[in-house]
């Protein structure tokens, strides 16, 4: 499957590794989770992770929004050229702790990310229309992820 992580970050993470760090991250997810298959309903698995100046918050996009499955669909821009075609993809979005996250360095930072993402993970409800999702198995997959990474500890398991 092909998990992939979007992050959303106030500018100022700009004079930061934190993207960076992100890249790597994905990256090394991507290789880990590559040939895993808990779903034939589920091909892409969007990470998206927030974390903005808390004077942001207010915003909607800059809000957390329920999990998505797209099936099939295409998407006309009313305004140019082109047209994008999704298929099989769920989106889920977490959101950091600005301040937290901010100040941490590369390992605290990717730390905070995989505590919070299992922490949503374990008690996300998946659309009906994914419920046959291997829900348990991926779960598994990505704390055994986070810990081969040294971003969790055994004592986190479950």
């Amino acid at each position: 499957m092909n998990v992939s992580i979007y992050q959303t970050f106030s500018g100022d993470f700009d004079l930061t590794s934190k993207d960076d760090d992100m890249s790597e991250l994905e990256m090394k997810i991507r290789t880990f989770m590559k040939d895993k298959v808990y779903s034939e309903k589920v091909e892409k698995y969007l990470i998206s992770i927030i974390c903005v100046r808390p004077e942001f918050d207010e915003f909607r996009q800059f809000q957390p929004s329920r999990p998505q499955y797209v099936e099939d669909r295409t998407y006309k821009p009313k305004l140019g050229f082109g047209e994008t075609h999704i298929k099989k993809h769920f989106t889920m979005e977490i959101k950091l702790n600005y301040e937290t996250f901010k100040k941490s360095d590369k390992m605290d930072g990717l730390r905070m990310i995989a505590k919070e993402l299992m922490n949503y993970l374990e008690n996300l409800k998946y659309p009906q229309k994914i419920k046959d999702f291997d829900k348990e198995r991926f779960n598994e997959d990505m704390r055994n992820f986070f810990i081969s990474e040294n971003l969790l500890d055994e004592s986190c398991s479950k």
